[in-house]
């Protein structure tokens, strides 16, 4: 009888601890799924709360689940117009984003779905976020809409942080973080104040993608690279890369037409 009222006390305990387990992502989730008007409609206090757990869940959570939620979170807060203002806010997002893009949870290089994984995956959609808000100085900031004057002024340290873990995860992480860092890397050439042709990471980037656009197996990684090749607005910003970005996409896109070995799983976004 002992033995019998043992295991359902361990049952419990373990049934109670499943709970917690997926009670708190679900949670995180929830603020991911909130929208800019719900947020706005927020008292400061409840908004803070927000903005608090899911860092904290990002930098200290044990459980990939729930920092892999919080940092889904902290892509979404990060478009929103009351967060965009609040530097010091946008400063915790970063850090959290970032330390999730390095840390050894998040080293998993398997292609299975795990949720070390979708830290990592989520990590770099959070860090694309907030690389489009960054204005790299007042002077440009000066050219650019009203609306988005009240932008975050981003050191330019971040700036570097980003593209490290933005290059780090594209050449060692799995098929879904590679195509979520296409995806950063999209928002992050939307930037304005980001002067392409300047930068000299730039041929690295475009290198990078042209390569996973060229030799990519996976279909939805050469999608996202060739949608991030497209974003630059002007000749300009490719900088010297010009001509190799012309000469690859022409020479991709040759290679589509003439491609009839693809399986069956790849013909819808060949479409």
């Amino acid at each position: 009888m002992v033995l019998v009222w043992l295991t359902v006390f361990f049952l419990l305990v373990f049934l109670l601890v499943l709970i917690i387990y997926q009670v708190r992502p679900a949670s995180l989730t929830c603020f991911a799924g909130m929208t800019s008007a719900v947020f706005s409609s927020l008292t400061k206090d409840k908004q803070d709360f927000v903005i608090s757990s899911a860092v904290t869940a990002a930098l200290t959570d044990g459980v990939p689940s729930v920092r892999s939620a919080a940092c889904r979170a902290i892509g979404v807060l990060t478009c929103f117009s009351e967060i965009v203002s609040r530097s010091m806010v946008i400063n915790e997002f970063i850090r959290a984003a970032d330390y999730n893009s390095h840390d050894s949870l998040a080293l998993v290089h398997s292609y299975i779905p795990s949720p070390s994984i979708l830290i990592k995956s989520n990590a770099m959609r959070a860090l694309g976020n907030l690389s489009r808000f960054i204005r790299l100085s007042q002077y440009e900031a000066e050219n650019l809409p009203s609306a988005s004057k009240s932008d975050f002024y981003g050191n330019p340290y971040w700036l570097e942080r980003m593209l490290q873990a933005f290059v780090s995860c594209v050449t060692t992480g799995n098929v879904k973080v590679q195509w979520n860092v296409c995806h950063a890397l999209s928002n992050l050439f939307m930037n304005g104040t980001i002067k392409l042709h300047q930068m000299s990471w730039a041929p690295t980037v475009y290198s990078i993608l042209l390569l996973l656009l060229r030799d990519s197996t996976n279909f939805k990684i050469r999608i996202h690279a060739a949608v991030a090749l497209a974003v630059p607005t002007s000749r300009t910003d490719y900088g010297s890369s010009f001509s190799d970005v012309v000469q690859s996409i022409e020479h991709v896109r040759e290679s589509l037409v003439s491609d009839h070995s693809s399986t069956p799983l790849t013909f819808q976004f060949q479409v």
